[in-house]
């Protein structure tokens, strides 16, 4: 356990220094700050949004946090930890979720200051320590998701910075239109299952004013197999790169 705590430690202290981590945190913060502004809201389906934002911003940051790696240093790590590959792969993976873990906590708990600040009348719902929690959990999920389809991003895979882009927002439109694709076009749901499940996960919530346990199953079940699926596949393809 020391290890890991040594390596995430390690991981995150040079992310941290450089600096790359402020443009995107920064973008975040000031889209959670814009998103409530306005009264009264919808909580599940700003929970959503907040979501979904945090997911892409997670994008953002891991794709910076796999651009500052050093591939001497990398190699010099892996062989300083006996080459041991589970290790090497889940300290990055763990960095990730780590400052995925302080977004969401960030994402779920301002909705709840800011309706404490406006005498609790920001929702048109009352929201509880447990609402909270569901959101934290979906805020999570999110991140997960983009966290390992960054792993297929990285830069080492695609070197080109604007490819990364294109792809990205290309991912993005498809994940969220999926229904509209798929209600025109029914052979495409199957074309449809690489991409992240985002619409999915929405439409477990679909018209509900609070969490109940059968939706949050559901969406935790999308995004853990599709999470564990890609972060095997970007894993598998790193690893025969880089050893």
């Amino acid at each position: 356990m020391k290890e890991w705590t040594k390596l995430i430690k390690y991981r995150n202290r040079m992310y941290l220094m450089s600096n790359k981590i402020v443009v995107p945190l920064i973008v975040y913060l000031l889209f959670t700050y814009i998103s409530y502004k306005e009264k009264p809201q919808f909580y599940i389906p700003d929970v959503m949004v907040s979501s979904i934002s945090v997911g892409y911003i997670m994008f953002w940051i891991s794709f910076t946090f796999f651009e500052n790696e050093d591939i001497v240093a990398e190699r010099v790590l892996y062989c300083n930890i006996q080459q041991n590959k589970l290790r090497y792969y889940g300290s990055k993976i763990a960095t990730l979720l780590l400052i995925s873990a302080v977004l969401s906590f960030i994402g779920a708990a301002y909705p709840f200051l800011v309706n404490a600040v406006n005498g609790f009348e920001l929702f048109k719902t009352s929201i509880t320590f447990t609402d909270f929690c569901c959101s934290f959990v979906i805020h999570m999920l999110m991140s997960c998701i983009f966290v390992a389809v960054s792993y297929l991003f990285q830069p080492r895979n695609i070197f080109n910075r604007r490819h990364v882009i294109l792809l990205m927002v290309i991912i993005v439109v498809i994940s969220l239109g999926g229904k509209g694709i798929i209600s025109k076009y029914e052979m495409a749901k199957y074309v449809l299952l690489v991409f992240p499940p985002v619409g999915a996960i929405i439409d477990c919530f679909y018209g509900l004013e609070y969490f109940t346990v059968k939706s949050m199953l559901s969406a935790s079940l999308y995004a853990v197999i599709y999470s564990v699926i890609v972060f095997a596949i970007g894993i598998f393809v790193v690893d025969k790169k880089d050893f």
